[in-house]
């Protein structure tokens, strides 16, 4: 989830939910 830190910033979305992506 850590590699999507940059995307966190840009969209409040919980890890996980990327993650799923």
């Amino acid at each position: 989830s850590k590699r999507i830190t940059w995307l966190s910033q840009t969209i409040p979305l919980d890890c996980e939910v990327l993650l799923a992506l």
